[in-house]
């Protein structure tokens, strides 16, 4: 797995960076030319403006923190399963949650995490906890 920083690391709620789509393109063109089969991960203000660019680019694992249990969470709760749906039906992609630290709006991350299908559930920093107390153990959880 190769993770690409779509953002200027160290906070979270930033806006996507628009250069970092070509780079996602380039770095997707350079692991098909060596026949490899590496996943392209994005992390940074990846929401329902940005994630149909960041796939179509070749990323396949995304990073969506704050459009998920931030702003805007009822547009991107329907956009981001809607689309990931879509194109893991095209491939082979994986379906994954992160649950990280922050403020964690417990009725929505509740709701969002158990109207989906996911491959996995990732807790780390109060996401752990968050996941424990509310008894989100799906087949494949594990904790970083």
């Amino acid at each position: 797995m190769v993770l690409l920083m779509t953002v200027n690391p160290g906070f979270g709620n930033q806006k996507y960076i628009p250069y970092c789509t070509g780079k996602v393109k380039e770095l997707r063109t350079m692991i098909e030319e060596r026949g490899l089969q590496t996943d392209i991960e994005v992390d940074g203000g990846i929401n329902a403006a940005t994630i149909d660019a960041v796939l179509e680019a070749g990323a396949n694992i995304l990073v969506a923190g704050s459009a998920v249990f931030g702003k805007e969470t009822a547009k991107n709760a329907e956009k981001i399963p809607e689309t990931a749906g879509r194109l893991s039906g095209e491939s082979q992609m994986k379906r994954a949650v992160i649950i990280s630290g922050g403020k964690i709006q417990t009725d929505f991350a509740l709701a969002f995490l158990r109207t989906q299908t996911w491959d996995y559930v990732i807790g780390a920093d109060k996401g752990v906890i968050f996941c424990h107390k509310n008894q989100i153990m799906p087949t494949h959880c594990r904790r970083l």
